[in-house]
């Protein structure tokens, strides 16, 4: 029964004009209820009846009705009425009382946006009415396109879930600040170098890697107050690698290391596999990540310890230790003759004109140094996997090297990449470096105004660990990419849970990489203020 038919049936059984009084808009009221126009719709109706009425001392039956006429059709006025289908996916939503005509409206714009060349999914949320998805799926088979659908009597949110999950896998867009992968273009002097490749047999190189590439990272370093020979730098397969062979190299089964936490994640992987332990020093959101006190660390040391890791510019905080910071550790690797493991693949990257202070510049623990590097993060070549490992204590290189020995050799089409990246022009470094302060101002700014977020600024890398209004990070960070969109769009975070040994800790923090460009961040703010917002609240 359509609309107006239930308006005329509802208005001549329950309405009469021998008078205009209260009672009559009342009545008039109700039948506008029971004709399925809604509350709010039907009182405004009534409200502006009651107006014209007396504006234009209309008295006759025939008046009043065509005056109600001319309201209700201004109120069905909705102006174009054409789909916006400009987002991904675009979800068209049918509601409405059992026979307006809904399935059948379905399956004739499904037909129609089929012939469109459109993918179309239709999903069949009316559980309750029997034989309501059978319907549907005569109409999906009908038009040729795939249904969503679940036995009667389910519930209709899990099969509008279902529906979102089958969406998703065909292109609901997500922002990724969960990676450390930048979108920047690599040098144009590595991908010029690949292209020109033109070799008859691809053939391992040297386990330490080629010395053309040893001595381009020494002359590198050199620009740093790093001065290095190329026997104490050997090429690994990615910075992992390198910290891989460094706790193969350096620690018996059961020996602890102390790393300030949070910390990146393989950490603790690699540390397993070498039979190691981890004794966290926990910093805090709320001192901006500082390095604790010397007591904190002095309480770890014992006759099992046997060095201490850091990341600096650290990920995931983004935190760069201060000259002071980097001189207590200096005294303790050196007062307890401790390996110090310093991951300093973000030096590139540093923001607040603090210099950089790099384990190779502290003195009296030079053998005591083991530093970590990679190409990956200073020009956007996270998939050549090249890193370095350099220490100028033989003994360790040389432990060092028969682990390099037994996987043969690092890439061969990374070392010749890598090489050619580091002639790459001043120019390019200064171009990447200024558009990751745009970025980290954007990000920062951005996340401090929405309600409830916090984030300190980052002073190095790429970074930030952020504080939400939730009690759970994990469980919002898979809730936002299974339960959430926003016009066709979702964010993916990394929870801070997964940068502590502790699994308790960090659980309303988020690391964010700001890898994306300035528009996509903007964003990507958006929606997760938007997510938030959804997520609390839920009923």
């Amino acid at each position: 029964m359509g609309f107006f038919k239930q308006l005329k049936e509802a208005w001549l059984a329950s309405v009469t004009f021998d008078k205009l009084d209260d009672e009559f808009y009342d009545q008039l009221e109700e039948a506008l209820i029971l004709a399925d126009v809604g509350v709010d719709s039907a009182t405004d109706a009534v409200e502006k009846l009651r107006k014209k009425v007396k504006e234009r001392l209309l008295t006759r039956a025939d008046e009043v009705k065509d005056a109600l006429r001319a309201i209700l059709a201004e109120k069905l006025e909705v102006g174009d009425a054409s789909l916006n289908l400009s987002t991904t996916p675009s979800i068209v939503l049918f509601i409405g009382v059992n026979g307006v005509g809904k399935t059948t409206s379905i399956g004739k714009l499904a037909a129609q946006l089929k012939a469109e060349g459109k993918k179309v999914l239709l999903c069949a949320g009316d559980t309750f009415r029997a034989a309501a998805a059978d319907q549907l799926e005569i109409w999906a088979d009908r038009a040729g396109v795939d249904i969503i659908r679940q036995n009667e009597g389910a519930d209709p949110g899990s099969v509008l879930f279902d529906a979102l999950q089958a969406a998703k896998a065909r292109g609901v867009k997500v922002y990724h600040l969960n990676i450390g992968q930048p979108d920047l273009p690599s040098p144009q002097t590595g991908l010029a170098a690949l292209k020109k490749i033109d070799r008859k047999v691809l053939e391992y190189s040297p386990s330490d890697g080629y010395r053309s590439l040893r001595e381009k990272l020494a002359g590198y370093y050199q620009q740093y107050q790093i001065k290095l020979s190329p026997e104490e730098i050997i090429v690994t397969t990615g910075g992992s690698e390198a910290v891989l062979f460094a706790f193969m190299s350096c620690l018996n089964p059961g020996d602890e290391i102390i790393v300030p936490e949070p910390a990146y994640a393989n950490y603790m992987a690699f540390a397993i596999s070498a039979g190691a332990v981890i004794r966290p020093v926990v910093s805090s959101i709320e001192q901006g990540f500082a390095l604790p006190d010397v007591a904190e660390f002095e309480k770890l040391i014992n006759e099992r310890t046997r060095g201490i890791l850091i990341c600096n510019p650290n990920n995931p905080t983004g935190y760069l230790y201060t000259r002071r910071e980097m001189n207590r550790i200096r005294d303790m690797v050196k007062k307890y003759d401790l390996f110090l493991f310093s991951d300093e693949v973000y030096r590139e990257f540093i923001y607040t004109g603090s210099p950089y202070i790099s384990a190779c510049h502290l003195e009296g623990v030079e053998q005591n140094v083991v530093l970590i590097d990679s190409v990956s993060k200073r020009y956007s070549e996270c998939g050549i996997r090249i890193g370095a490992l350099i220490t100028k204590n033989k003994k360790l290189r040389d432990a060092v090297m028969k682990f390099c020995q037994a996987r043969l050799s690092p890439p061969l089409i990374g070392q010749i990449v890598a090489e050619a990246s580091i002639d790459a022009p001043r120019s390019y470094s200064t171009e990447v470096y200024e558009e990751y302060i745009e970025r980290r101002k954007c990000l920062i700014d951005g996340l401090n105004r929405i309600p409830g977020v916090y984030s300190p600024i980052p002073m190095g890398a790429f970074y930030t660990v952020a504080r939400l209004p939730v009690e759970d990070s994990d469980d919002f960070c898979a809730w936002c990419l299974s339960d959430f969109e926003y016009e066709g769009e979702t964010v993916m975070l990394a929870p801070a849970s997964g940068f502590y040994s502790d699994p308790t800790r960090g659980r309303n923090e988020v690391r964010i990489a700001y890898v994306l460009k300035k528009e996509d961040l903007e964003r990507s703010l958006l929606i997760l203020g938007k997510a938030l917002e959804a997520y609390n609240n839920r009923k």
